[in-house]
């Protein structure tokens, strides 16, 4: 009888771990990125501003997420969001 109750043991820890594991990984899909990247931004910066002073633009929101501002901060300084 040890020898039926350790694999019956044995296959419920397995099962409740696979189950956890299983849960973990669906939360994970789920979650969802809602910051852009700095990509998105630099693609965004194209609904704003003319192709001739688009580097311009790109350039001065670059500079300013180097210099420490969040994206989203430099961002609207960028296109003079008040």
């Amino acid at each position: 009888m040890k020898n039926g109750k350790s694999i019956i043991v044995v296959s419920l820890c397995t099962f409740a771990l696979t189950y956890y594991m299983r849960n973990k990984s669906f939360q994970k899909l789920q979650q969802k990125n809602t910051n852009p990247t700095i990509n998105q931004y630099l693609n965004r910066l194209r609904e704003f501003f003319e192709v001739d002073i688009l580097d311009q633009a790109e350039d001065e929101f670059l500079t300013l997420v180097d210099f420490g501002l969040s994206p989203n901060s430099a961002f609207e300084s960028t296109i003079g969001y008040k």
